[in-house]
Order: structure tokens, then C-alpha cells, then sequence
């Protein structure tokens, strides 16, 4: 007589372990990153992995990228929650423009890459105009860091 035969969990489900190692894995970069210049912070990545977590309506996926994208913020000195607000802005409202318009594949991966970083510091830029914050500095890295991510995207 089983009572709790359907309170099993499945062995075949193994996206909790995958995500949690995935999140320790990004902690040990961002430090990285902080140390060298020249490893991007993965903001294309992570917008990337965000808008697929959404897609697929996967809540661990959703809240270990959340948690990378509180880590990565904290790491580069960034506004708390700026990213998140950022990324679902983009998801709801400028995302499905581009979608209507554009089909080619490559094309969206790249404007995914180059929304995390140049839409970003766009927003940014006038969240500082209206609250009187410092304004952000574009550096010239970004260019080579939308160039690495763009290729890492194509991989995932």
C-alpha cells in the first residue's frame, strides 16, 4: 500500500543541481572578472538565459539568474535591481518589437547582446538625469565584450 507514491522525485530532473552549480561556477568568474579587465561580465549571457528561462517558464532557471544578476551588479558597483529592471523591460516591451521585425536568428542574439549593454547604460543614463545620480562612463571595452558574448550566445 503506497500513500505517497506520487510524492517520488524524479531522477531524470536534474535542472536544480545543473543551476545551482551553474550560479557557484558564475560567483568564482565574477571574482575573476573583478581581478581581469579583460573577461566580460556576461550581461549578454545572462539577458540571454534570462529571456529563455521566461520563455520556458522554468522558476529555478528564472531565480539563479536573478541571483548571478544580483552577484554581477554587486561586482561592478551597479545600481541593485537596475539589471533586473533593465532585462524585464526589455522582455515586455522592446523584445517583441524586434521580434515582429526580424527573424534571422543571429540578428536577435546580437541585439540581445548589445541590449544588455548599450540599453543598459541608455537607461541608465536617464535614471541619472531624473534622480540627480552620477552619470555612467561608456567604456571601450564594451565593444569587445558584446564581441565575445555575441559568440558564446551562438554556443548556448
Amino acid at each position: 500500500m503506497q500513500i505517497f507514491s506520487g510524492m517520488q522525485r524524479s531522477r531524470n530532473d536534474q535542472s536544480p543541481l545543473i543551476w545551482l552549480f551553474t550560479a557557484f561556477a558564475f560567483f568564482g568568474y565574477e571574482a575573476l572578472c573583478m581581478r581581469y579587465l579583460f573577461l566580460p561580465p556576461m550581461f549578454g549571457v545572462l539577458f540571454f538565459l534570462y529571456i529563455r528561462a521566461l520563455d520556458q517558464r522554468q522558476g529555478v532557471a528564472f531565480a539563479a539568474v536573478v541571483v548571478m544578476l544580483l552577484v554581477a551588479e554587486s561586482a561592478k558597483g551597479y545600481l541593485l535591481l537596475s539589471t533586473l529592471f533593465v532585462f524585464t523591460l526589455g522582455y515586455f516591451v522592446v523584445l517583441p518589437w524586434f521580434k515582429s521585425t526580424v527573424s534571422c536568428k543571429q540578428c536577435l542574439n546580437a541585439f540581445i547582446v548589445t541590449y544588455a549593454y548599450v540599453g543598459y547604460y541608455v537607461i541608465i543614463l536617464l535614471f541619472s538625469q531624473m534622480f540627480a545620480l552620477a552619470v555612467p562612463h561608456i567604456d571601450y571595452r564594451i565593444l569587445f565584450y558584446i564581441a565575445i558574448e555575441f559568440f558564446l550566445i551562438g554556443l548556448l
